[in-house]
């Protein structure tokens, strides 16, 4: 009986295949500022931030390329957080973000 340690099993073999990165776009979708939001929730980190928070948000406009950052410490606080930053954007820029 021979064992050969270098064979990889089907699953292993594609679990190494090398993957393409996503091209890059260089065109905007949207005509005007604040139209298509892109949003990512991230966490828990296992460094803290300030507070204690271990929760990050990220929201970024898809026209204007304008990010926001935000940290919470437990999820379910995300939602409320998210409203009241839509709620500050719309009086400071003068824009109507409704959900899609």
């Amino acid at each position: 009986m021979q064992y050969k340690d270098d064979l990889l099993c089907e699953a292993c073999q594609r679990g190494k295949l090398i993957k393409t990165p996503f091209s890059s776009k260089n065109s905007v979708f949207t005509s005007r500022s604040l139209e298509l939001l892109h949003i990512n929730l991230f966490g828990p980190t296992s460094t803290t931030f300030v507070n204690g928070k271990r929760y990050g948000r990220v929201v970024m406009g898809d026209y204007s390329r304008l990010t926001w950052g935000m940290f919470v410490a437990h999820k379910n606080e995300s939602f409320e957080i998210l409203f009241k930053l839509c709620k500050r954007i719309q009086n400071e820029k003068g824009v109507c973000i409704t959900p899609t």
